[in-house]
């Protein structure tokens, strides 16, 4: 127990200090700001009984983005994450049973606010990849979409943050042992998310925002996975969604 609250203080102070130098910067119409955060991630891959999966971890994400005139935005962001992962069902048997995953996101978007300065709404389209990768069964997704995006201040120190968007998946597959099953049909994902920040300076606040995400998949195309043995595989259509708690520190 005690180690555990070691490195939670540990990983908070380093949040700490990135999000100083985070804090906003304005300069000729432009403010210039970003943030740095920490969480935790439940992700069901969805599934049946012959092949489904469900993962657990922790992240870090970064981000940086710019506002123009308080009204165009343009963004990017990039998370990276590890965990364990768990496979189950006859078809995943021959997977081998390793549980390390990694897994990268990166996201891109740009913006408009069609609110106020001070209460922005910004409706953004965003271009992005999701992957979760083990050493024998991976799932890569390649979105583009919209969102809206807003922050509601209730006084100088306090506000909620919220979001809710719609992606398109443009591309996808699962990798079984380094062949690539590309999915079939029409891929969507949905997210949302709810938090809040608290101002800490004049510059940054800390927050803490709880994600979720819906993924709506049809079934991978059927390879082979062992031409002597005469065997092949997919992964069936799935209803995959994950959960998310993150804490980090951001510019105001």
């Amino acid at each position: 127990m005690r180690e555990l609250f070691r490195k939670s203080f540990i990983a908070l102070s380093l949040v700490s200090a990135f999000g100083v130098s985070a804090s906003a910067f304005c300069f000729n119409n432009g403010c210039y700001t970003g943030g740095v955060g920490i969480g935790g991630i439940y992700n069901d891959l969805g599934g049946n009984d012959s092949a489904n999966a469900n993962a657990y971890g922790g992240y870090i994400s970064a981000y940086g983005q710019s506002v123009y005139f308080g009204r165009l935005l343009a963004y990017g962001g990039v998370t990276f994450g590890s965990g364990a992962i768990n496979k189950n069902g006859a078809n995943m048997q021959a997977l081998g049973s390793r549980k390390v995953y990694f897994a990268w996101e990166g996201l891109l978007k740009v913006g408009f606010n069609i609110a106020s300065k001070d209460k922005p709404l910004f409706i953004n389209l965003q271009a992005g990849a999701d992957t979760i990768l083990n050493r024998s069964f991976d799932r890569a997704l390649f979105f583009v979409g919209a969102e809206l995006d807003g922050r509601l201040p209730l006084n100088t120190n306090f506000a909620f943050n919220y979001s809710l968007g719609y992606g398109w998946i443009v591309a996808g597959n699962y990798t079984f042992n380094d062949i690539r099953s590309h999915l079939s049909g029409y891929n969507q994902r949905i997210h949302a998310s709810l938090g809040f920040d608290v101002r800490i300076s004049e510059n940054y606040a800390f927050y803490l925002k709880a994600i979720g995400r819906y993924y709506g998949l049809q079934d991978s195309k059927s390879v082979v996975l062992d031409a002597a043995a005469n065997t092949t595989i997919s992964y069936p259509a799935a209803n995959s969604y994950s959960v998310m708690l993150e804490l980090g520190v951001k510019g105001i």
